[in-house]
This record gives C-alpha cells, sequence and structure tokens, in this order.
C-alpha cells in the first residue's frame, strides 16, 4: 500500500508543474487573439485562478508526501495511517479535478467559438 501510495504521488500527482507550463501558454496565446478587453481581463483572470490553484495543489502534495515519508521510515508505523494519507490524497485529487472543470468551463464561457478555435488550432 505504501509503494501504490508513493508511486500515485510521484508519478501520478506530479503532472503540476507540466500543468502550469500549459497554462502560461495558454495566456500567451490568448494575449495574441483577444484584443485588450474587459472580456480578455476575465479570461485572463480565471487563468490566473487555474494557476494558483494548481500551486496550492503541489503545496498540498508536498505535506502528504513528507508525512508518506515518516511513515515508510517509521518501522512501527501502522495501515491506518496510509489508509488516512491515501483517503486525504484522493479527497484533494477529486476536488482539485472539480475546481479545474469548474474553471475550464467557466473559461470556455468567456471566450467567442472563434477565439476558443484560434487558441486552441493544432499545431
Amino acid at each position: 500500500m505504501l509503494i501504490a501510495l508513493l508511486t500515485i504521488i510521484l508519478l501520478g500527482g506530479g503532472g503540476s508543474n507540466v500543468l502550469i507550463a500549459d497554462i502560461q501558454f495558454v495566456e500567451e496565446q490568448l494575449k495574441v487573439v483577444m484584443d485588450k478587453t474587459d472580456e480578455r481581463k476575465a479570461a485572463l483572470a480565471t487563468l490566473n485562478e487555474m494557476t494558483k490553484r494548481t500551486k496550492q495543489r503541489q503545496k498540498i502534495l508536498g505535506k502528504i508526501l513528507k508525512q508518506q515519508k515518516k511513515l515508510v521510515a517509521d518501522h512501527n508505523s501502522s495501515p491506518a495511517g496510509t489508509d488516512k494519507l491515501w483517503l486525504e490524497l484522493t479527497a484533494e485529487r477529486t476536488e482539485f479535478h472539480a475546481d479545474m472543470i469548474k474553471l475550464r468551463f467557466a473559461f470556455k464561457d468567456q471566450l467567442s467559438r472563434e477565439d476558443w478555435a484560434e487558441i486552441f488550432k493544432p499545431g
């Protein structure tokens, strides 16, 4: 169970830096595609909120990883400690994904269909 938790934290939860880079790329595209208007300002604010939430997640995952390392090092640790961390990790992941989905749809609603297509065009 500890190995599974460590694997998920390191591999499954470690994509936040990549996500921030993706958000920054979309922000750059948005600045090229949209004129300086209130709509653009609102869309940028939504992207900023995505970045903040992602950084918040990184801090939480760091704390969980520290707790997990202590459990691995402690000969007297029990499965209950691992289960507790597993539940925290699952709850955090669920909340993060829900937040990001809400922000994604808020962002989509702030753009015209044409701007969306231009920002997310292939290649």
